[in-house]
């Protein structure tokens, strides 16, 4: 059986961490690397990853100064020894056979990544998923093309946790760390071009926490531009690499435009200090609306109209 590196990176996540180790050494797949990498943390999450390590030979901790989540898997890649790499959020937990499940998926197809179902649990314990059980496998075009319009590629593929990745991917391939938000998608995005088979056994075995205070739930800050600059540089790609998904990369970064417009027009001062990107994106929105129009949602063609003839009205925050 082939080792697993499990690149773990952890911030203060002292009431989390726990039951997130616990799920991994649990795990009834044994030959794994669990690399925790304590990313400057304030509170007692470095402590406990140490303590972790003293209980479990297979754990390997690192202290570093605080310098983002990118920094910290990258960190945990160059050291990494493992023929599969796989990254776990630390306030997140997985069932015991996931890695039994993906390891057994990807040598059964060959497989460059190999991937399961995701559970999304928000903060009132609501659960979605769109995990049925079923297993297949899935080519570069449904991958790239989906990355875009397919509800399931989407909630599958667009984190780097829920998967191991062959080794071989991620040679000068790492997280972009000059972005906050997104760089998953370009990370993700990237391991995908570079395989040729990837397999997803759909049965829900990673619980994805979305909690208050994350960079995908918090209220509007200036990170979020960084999503919308990752959108381009997609979109960019499939226009010289991917025309099948090209139009569907459009519509996607339409879409993301639309909705970051409306955001700068709630928030005057952060519009002010952003007047080249809020200009570059109504470059777009104007250049490519003939492209989309037919298939913009309502609400969309809605919020088109507001940011051209009426942006105040958001100001008031009634819609």
């Amino acid at each position: 059986m082939g080792k697993i590196s499990v690149i773990i990176p952890v911030y203060n996540i002292e009431r989390y961490l726990c039951d997130c180790l616990d799920s991994i050494l649990g795990q009834t797949y044994r030959n794994l690397e669990i690399i925790l990498i304590d990313d400057g943390s304030k509170d007692s999450t470095g402590q406990i990853c140490d303590r972790y390590a003293k209980k479990d030979d297979r754990i390997v901790v690192i202290h570093k100064d605080n310098a983002g989540v990118s920094a910290a898997r990258n960190n945990g890649v160059t050291v990494a020894s493992g023929e599969y790499i796989s990254f776990v959020d630390g306030d997140d937990w997985i069932a015991p056979d996931m890695y039994e499940t993906l390891y057994r998926n990807a040598i059964e197809y060959d497989a460059d990544i190999s991937c399961c179902g995701i559970e999304q649990v928000k903060q009132d314990g609501t659960i979605s998923t769109l995990a049925d059980g079923r297993v297949f496998s899935l080519n570069k075009e449904q991958l790239i093309k989906g990355f875009f319009d397919n509800p399931l590629v989407k909630e599958t593929m667009y984190g780097p946790y829920n998967k191991i990745i062959r080794r071989e991917l991620l040679v000068d391939h790492y997280f972009d760390t000059k972005f906050a938000i997104g760089e998953d998608l370009l990370f993700v995005f990237g391991c995908l071009e570079r395989a040729e088979t990837v397999i997803l056994d759909n049965k829900p075995m990673y619980r994805y926490i979305k909690r208050d205070g994350s960079a995908t739930t918090s209220t509007f800050s200036e990170k979020r531009l960084h999503y919308v600059e990752v959108a381009d540089i997609l979109c960019s790609r499939c226009q010289k690499k991917y025309l099948y998904a090209y139009p569907a990369a459009i519509l996607w970064t339409y879409v993301h435009k639309i909705v970051i417009l409306r955001n700068l027009n709630k928030y005057t001062l952060v519009k002010q200090a952003n007047l080249d990107f809020y200009n570059n994106c109504m470059d777009f929105v104007e250049k490519h609306k003939k492209d989309v129009w037919k298939v913009l949602p309502l609400k969309r063609k809605i919020d088109y109209y507001i940011v051209h003839l009426v942006p105040w009205i958001y100001k008031l925050k009634i819609i």
